[in-house]
């Protein structure tokens, strides 16, 4: 396995002070849409995302890949399953041999780190406002994989940036706490599939504010 490994289990395991203010126009059947003014996300929500996230990376560590499967964000996940599989739960079943698969052909996930979150949105906007948070929370993940395309086989030690998309709803985040917050991968992610969830977010990428991603070798 080369070391685009982990951006293959992130693909599929679908987990600067920047606050975007987006009046951008969407065109609808009755012709142009303006899209809802926002409000900044609050920092104790920022926070409450990358606790909620670190806990998240902290059972992937671990092993517990059933538990970080079942964090994916509901909606995304019936975005993702489509055309693919026949329900919610073979789809989780999928996700969950793939990552055993990855840690049976020499993965190791090593330790991961959620760095604070400085990204954020409202979205999921519905009579009387939006209803979601959502926040990019960056990630730092240390990891090794056996490369076999070289001989003899030698551990590669890398360490990635990444980041998860965490969503929570307002009512849910004041209810529960940290547990309300479900994610989708940054990897690999475009904003025009984000948009499949949230319509009103911003078509420029720059503005919807992703971290940046990049893999290099440790020694």
């Amino acid at each position: 396995m080369t070391g685009g490994g982990w951006d293959v289990i992130e693909s599929n395991m679908k987990v600067l002070l920047l606050i975007v203010f987006s009046c951008l126009p969407l065109f609808g059947q009755g012709g142009i849409i303006q899209v809802p003014p926002k409000q900044p996300v609050p920092q104790e929500v920022m926070l409450s995302a990358q606790k909620a996230t670190q806990a998240l990376i902290n059972k992937s560590v671990r092993g517990d890949f059933r538990a970080l499967v079942e964090k994916e964000n509901p909606a995304w996940s019936k975005i993702a399953l489509r055309g693919r599989f026949p329900d919610i739960k073979s789809y989780q079943a999928h996700n969950v041999r793939l990552l055993k698969k990855m840690v049976a052909e020499g993965f190791i996930f090593q330790a991961a780190v959620a760095q604070q979150a400085m990204v954020g949105h409202e979205v999921n906007y519905k009579s009387g406002g939006y209803k979601d948070w959502m926040v990019f929370v960056p990630t730092v993940n240390d990891y090794a994989v056996m490369d076999r395309e070289v001989q003899p086989a030698r551990l590669r030690k890398l360490r990635s940036r990444r980041f998860q998309i965490a969503i929570a709803s307002k009512a849910a985040l004041g209810a529960k706490g940290q547990e309300a917050w479900t994610f989708v991968s940054g990897a690999g992610i475009t904003g025009i599939q984000l948009r499949q969830l949230y319509p009103f977010l911003p078509k420029n990428e720059k503005l919807l504010g992703f971290p940046p991603i990049e893999t290099a070798e440790r020694k």
